[in-house]
């Protein structure tokens, strides 16, 4: 029973999140706003708005692989981000944050050996999946296994 139960395929669609999407340009506001309000010399505005673009720029740099994300499909204990034509298997590192309303967890791209590499973070909101997929997803990161 755990050999078919391993071998079963969940396809899941996948859409953005609308929350997702409103927490991201809570934070852009938010960096907008507190620039605005510091009393800083001209330097010391310009090092803050600096480092505040290179980190919205690099949280939209990985948003950009969520939003990016057609279809979820988990095969023989793998999962596989589908992105138009592209195919990026990944294997789980460490473990996955899984409560009723959000499913978090970090991927590493399989082609990509080294362990240097960025790893892809995974966040799904009940919003993104269907509620039937998201249950299933929970039971895959719980338990390693497909029901």
């Amino acid at each position: 029973m755990q050999t078919q139960a391993y071998n079963q395929i969940i396809d899941i669609p996948h859409r953005c999140s609308r929350i997702l999407c409103g927490l991201y340009g809570t934070v852009i506001l938010l960096l907008v706003l507190a620039l605005c309000l510091m009393p800083l010399s001209f330097p010391a505005r310009a090092v803050v708005l600096a480092l505040g673009l290179i980190s919205v720029a690099d949280m939209g740099r990985r948003l950009r692989v969520l939003f990016a994300i057609e279809r979820i499909v988990i095969r023989h204990g793998r999962v596989e981000l589908m992105m138009g034509k592209v195919r990026v298997c990944c294997h789980l590192i460490g473990s996955a944050v899984v409560t009723p309303y959000i499913v978090a967890c970090s991927l590493r791209n399989q082609q990509t050996l080294s362990k240097w590499s960025l790893p892809i973070h995974l966040v799904l909101l009940p919003d993104s999946v269907s509620s039937e997929h998201h249950r299933q997803l929970r039971v895959f990161f719980n338990t390693g296994k497909i029901h």
